[in-house]
Order: C-alpha cells, then sequence, then structure tokens
C-alpha cells in the first residue's frame, strides 16, 4: 500500500470538494468514474492523535464524506493523510 502525505496527494490527484469547502455526498459521486473518488474517513495513530485519510472508493465505516479528483487513482492501492494533527495528544490547546 502506498501511502502519500497531504501535499504528495495534493500534487499527484488535485482533490476538490464542493465550492463551499465542504465534502461531497454519496449523491454528489455515485455517478461519477469510480477511480476519481475518494472517501475520508477519520483514523487514530497508536498515540491517539487523530487524522484523516483519503481513501479510493467508496468505504463506510468512519466516513467523513468524499472527495473527487482530478486524476484518477489507478491500483486503489493508494491511500494519503488528507488531515494530520502530529500534537501531543497529551497537551491541551490551555498550555500555551
Amino acid at each position: 500500500m502506498t501511502i502519500l502525505s497531504e501535499d504528495e496527494f495534493e500534487a499527484l490527484y488535485q482533490p476538490r470538494q464542493k465550492p463551499n469547502g465542504d465534502y461531497f455526498d454519496f449523491e454528489d459521486v455515485v455517478n461519477e468514474p469510480m477511480n476519481s473518488v475518494w472517501t475520508v474517513v477519520e483514523a487514530e495513530d497508536d498515540e491517539g492523535r487523530c487524522h484523516m485519510i483519503a481513501s479510493p472508493g467508496f468505504h463506510i465505516v468512519n466516513k467523513v464524506g468524499y472527495l473527487l479528483t482530478a486524476v484518477p487513482w489507478v491500483t486503489g492501492d493508494e491511500e494519503a493523510y488528507w488531515f494530520y494533527d502530529d500534537r501531543d495528544p497529551d497537551e491541551s490547546d490551555d498550555d500555551a
């Protein structure tokens, strides 16, 4: 499996959301070419940091919404960080 950084994903696939910045709904993407649809899912790493992954195709578990890309995915083995929170989960915003 290939895991891309946010920057690599944006440069290679040119993802887009709705004009207002929201994710697409299923009804928005169901008739689009399958290899241009990515599902954004919520995930948490072993240290409790939250991040979102863009995964090719349609997924249901932990789904946040869908993205469409100008460049289609090829193998379906690609994944990309859509958002990665690298802050220490034990530090609160109040500590700053």
